[in-house]
């Protein structure tokens, strides 16, 4: 079994093409993302101003290399902003990009930096040099402060980091030039239009207007204007398949054909080409219907949507490559294992501490024993693998692939796996995720569990081939549905901070969904579709939470076997 591998596809690449040539998942104002200053989001969310759901760790883990990054003063320091709603510092965005970029050599990092303020500039590069070596800084990309269109990856030889800024001068450092210079954005108050106007737009600039001097960001977006009617991460849902397909129909065509394995059931492997052979001539059809060139830089809004990991794995996918994108995963995972769950924050899910009516689930920079948790299938005894459920429908604690998180580290850990447990339950307090110690498994029943489902394919189960399709292995990517427990929508909460507490029968007839898909209204099913969330507060530090946005907005986590 192997997975793409989003982090690292750029160490893959055939470094003998141009960077013109290349197909670069980018990020439309990458710096706007919900934080958990509830009211602040909100107010972002009606102006229409959040554009992502996560921060960059998470962007840059899901694919994306290039970043539309907005810098202003605000209090006197550099923050990202959006319009003049403003989000994390920039010192904390860099220091995302800078721990991004030690673990993954090999990946090239383009910052597109705007400013309106040039008396800025000196202290925006004081803080990038502030966090990156400058020998790290390419300048071989630039002549004169200008793109240099024959340039390959392996001119830029062991550098990491392309930046362009919005200041004309090209003299202060090497590396520094005008963006206009080194890219055309192409933008027609895309506010104002539907999505088929603006792809033609871009469509109309690529063929008429891009003479391949410069890089070219095809602006694959739907930024609404101001209203709580129509957030953005609504009118990107709605016309994500219209743009997606736009984007498949101006790519090359580089899915990997399947290849029989020994590992993999006959009929897997009939399955698989048929899917390939079906992919291809959907794409052979939307390809002949396309009179454009080739793209190169596309940016997209919320690029951890699930919704859009398949366009951004195609964008990748496109490119030429010296060797497979792709990286074998472990060993099955089983009942009775012990594993950890890492966000693509790069946290780990974790205990507080000893279990107790204190003790609550949180996030850490670096595993240790209180990450380690045995996963325990609601059938108590069941030592089979740990599958996939692909039922989203599933809201009881004995459907397919519910299981219980049992925290296992010291001598605190799983004492008679065959008799108590330890379960994670939503809980009042003022924590989230809190832990119910040492309960028999019967008094254990209705409490809180959990199911894996496959943020690349929901319908991907073991109802499917049992001997294989549903099957989690080490290295699998997972996003995690609460099956019972609960916590109260965001929105009310967004609601009591802004303005004052509404009656709970009032609150259920809002006719609208002020803050979105990730501050999702009160939902009169509770038990359906409430998944675990990573959470970010301005000053970038992430926690858990569980809330109702769906599948498209959850948090991906990537399991690892520990024993």
């Amino acid at each position: 079994m192997t997975i793409f591998d989003r982090e690292n596809w750029m160490s893959c690449l055939d470094k003998s093409v141009k960077l013109i040539d290349t197909f670069i998942p980018a990020s439309h104002d990458a710096s706007s993302y919900p934080t958990t200053n509830i009211a602040a989001t909100t107010v972002a969310e009606m102006m229409g101003a959040l554009c992502q759901l996560e921060g960059y760790t998470a962007q840059l883990n899901a694919g994306v290399r290039y970043f539309d990054m907005r810098v202003v003063r605000s209090n006197n320091e550099l923050h990202m902003h959006h319009s003049f709603l403003t989000f994390e510092k920039f010192d904390d965005v860099m220091i995302q990009i800078k721990n991004f970029s030690e673990l993954h050599k090999g990946e090239y990092i383009f910052m597109d930096l705007d400013f309106d303020d040039h008396n800025l500039g000196d202290e925006i590069i004081s803080t990038i040099l502030k966090h990156i070596p400058e020998n790290r800084i390419s300048t071989a990309h630039l002549s004169n402060g200008k793109f240099n269109p024959n340039v390959t990856w392996n001119d830029l030889g062991d550098t990491r980091f392309l930046i362009t800024w919005s200041k004309d001068d090209s003299t202060t450092k090497p590396w520094l030039g005008l963006n206009d210079n080194f890219r055309n954005s192409f933008y027609a108050a895309f506010n104002k239009k539907e999505p088929q106007e603006i792809l033609q737009d871009i469509s109309h600039e690529i063929n008429n207007n891009w003479q391949k001097d410069r890089l070219f960001v095809s602006q694959c977006i739907n930024t609404p204007l101001a209203s709580p009617l129509t957030p953005p991460d609504a009118l990107d849902a709605d016309a994500q398949e219209e743009i997606n397909n736009w984007i498949t129909k101006n790519l090359p065509f580089q899915e990997r054909p399947p290849v029989e394995n020994p590992y993999i059931p006959n009929n897997e492997y009939e399955r698989r080409k048929r899917d390939y052979d079906m992919l291809k001539e959907s794409y052979d059809a939307l390809r002949s219907l396309s009179s454009s060139k080739n793209l190169n830089i596309i940016m997209r809004d919320f690029v951890n949507a699930r919704y859009n990991r398949s366009i951004i794995d195609l964008i990748i996918k496109a490119n030429s490559f010296s060797r497979d994108p792709y990286i074998p995963l472990g060993e099955q995972i089983s009942n009775f294992d012990t594993v950890r769950l890492r966000t693509e924050h790069g946290k780990y899910l974790s205990v507080s501490q000893y279990p107790s009516d204190d003790a609550y689930v949180t996030l850490v920079d670096k595993p240790d024993e209180h990450c380690n948790f045995i996963i325990r299938n609601q059938a108590r005894n069941d030592r089979g693998p740990v599958v996939y459920s692909g039922n989203l429908s599933a809201n009881t604690v004995d459907c397919t692939g519910n299981f219980r998180l049992v925290p296992n580290f010291g001598n605190n850990g799983l004492r008679n796996p065959d008799d108590s447990t330890m379960v994670l339950t939503v809980n009042n307090g003022g924590k989230n995720y809190k832990l119910r110690n040492g309960m028999d498994w019967g008094s254990a029943y209705d409490q809180e569990t959990f199911t894996f489902f496959n943020p690349d394919d929901l319908k991907y189960s073991p109802d499917i081939d049992p001997n294989y399709k549903g099957v989690v292995w080490h290295g699998s990517r997972v996003i995690i549905r609460s099956s019972i427990g609960f916590l109260r929508s965001k929105l009310e909460k967004a609601f009591k901070e802004l303005f004052f507490e509404l009656p709970e029968d009032i609150f259920k007839l809002v006719p609208f969904n002020l803050a979105g898909a990730f501050l999702k209204a009160y939902d009169n099913d509770p038990g359906k579709q409430n998944f675990l969330v990573v959470i970010t507060n301005l000053s970038g530090e992430t926690s858990i939470d569980v809330a109702s946005p769906g599948p498209d907005y959850a948090t991906t986590f990537i399991i690892e076997k520990v024993s």
